[in-house]
């Protein structure tokens, strides 16, 4: 059993179709869905550089999985050992829900708090003015 970890979920029911939506998610230079996001640098090993519209590197992320056909995306945090969080589309009538999980060190720098915090504060809100959302 591992009690070292902490998990979170949540989901966004997004207007956008999944395919809209994916296109945009699974390009890995493409952060214009992400709060705060000025452009992307990704190397040749898929680590992205998330750069702020303050001018300053937010996060490193390393690309594991971007599945097409199960509109899955999973990613780790570089600099945060043992975050890995994971996004999964769903075709909801003519709309999308978008479900990001994550599981994350608990001896990690980032209390879970501040993750859900960011999530319900900011990047939920962005999401649904990129994508459209209730």
């Amino acid at each position: 059993m591992c009690t070292n970890l902490d998990y979170g979920a949540s989901r966004i029911s997004l207007e956008s179709s999944c395919a809209a939506v994916w296109k945009v998610v699974s390009n890995w230079s493409d952060c214009s869905w992400m709060s705060n996001c000025a452009y992307a640098v990704v190397n040749e090993k898929l680590v992205r550089d998330i750069h702020t519209v303050d001018g300053r590197v937010a996060t490193h992320e390393t690309l594991r999985v971007a599945d097409k056909d199960s509109l899955k995306l999973i990613y780790e945090g570089t600099e945060l050992p043992g975050f890995v969080g994971t996004i999964l589309l769903t075709e909801k009538g003519s709309g999308c829900d978008f479900d990001y999980s994550f599981l994350m060190n608990r001896a990690g720098k980032v209390p879970i708090s501040l993750i859900y915090a960011d999530l319900y504060k900011n990047r939920i809100p962005f999401m649904k003015k990129r994508f459209g959302g209730k």
